[in-house]
């Protein structure tokens, strides 16, 4: 078998085509590939490249933007599993690419009857598409889609206006004005803190959670 591949040399071959694919996921599948000594199948592959071939060439199809979700579906696989909102964003955008191809595909049963055979055997994913681009907005879950998520947002929003006003009451409290490098509240890695003088630190009871540049202010 060996011997065969290097005759027909299959892995050049293969290398040739690389550089047209434009997606990791296309290349996996690619590295994949193995001959057939199926006739019929062959000849069927043949033709379906042929049509899409032709359907290139009369029309645009920008495969190059189209985002493939390997990752997240085997993140789907699991039960009890969850995506992060670029996953959601991505599989949303990408049933919106592959239903418009479905659509047009499958009107097109006189010229190209091999692609619009494929689209056929493809579900009609539009509502889910429209569902999630309506529960998903500027990167954020829409909160009329969880009234959890709603609950714990406002509790969020409680928890940090509650800090935030303990802060700034410490800040312009006149006992602390020695210890603080300056009367503003900040955030950093992801904390609300305080400017203090570094020379000042050991006077204020808390955690150091940064340093300035220049090593004069500790932010707690």
């Amino acid at each position: 078998m060996n011997f065969s591949l290097d005759a027909l040399e299959f892995e050049r071959l293969k290398n040739l085509l690389a550089r047209y694919v434009s997606t990791s996921d296309a290349r996996a599948l690619l590295e994949k590939v193995t001959p057939s000594t199926d006739l019929n199948s062959l000849e069927d592959e043949h033709a379906i490249t042929a049509e899409a071939m032709e359907y290139l060439r009369e029309h645009r199809v920008p495969f190059n933007e189209v985002q493939f979700l390997a990752e997240a579906i085997d993140k789907l696989s699991v039960t009890g599993a969850f995506l992060e909102i670029p996953d959601i964003e991505a599989v949303q955008a990408f049933l919106t690419q592959i239903e418009s191809l479905r659509v047009r595909w499958k009107d097109e049963v006189k010229a190209f009857p091999k692609l619009a055979q494929r689209a056929g055997r493809l579900p009609d994913l539009r509502e889910l598409g429209k569902r999630l681009g309506r529960a998903v907005r500027n990167g954020e879950v829409d909160e009329k889609y969880s009234p959890e998520l709603a609950r714990i947002r406002r509790a969020l929003d409680a928890a940090r206006s509650n800090v935030t006003s303990k802060l700034e009451l410490m800040i312009h409290n006149p006992a602390h004005a020695a210890q603080l490098q300056d009367q503003i509240v900040t955030v950093r890695n992801g904390r609300f803190v305080i400017p203090v003088r570094v020379e000042q630190k050991r006077e204020l009871d808390g955690i150091v959670h940064g340093t300035s540049s220049s090593g004069a202010t500790v932010f707690m």
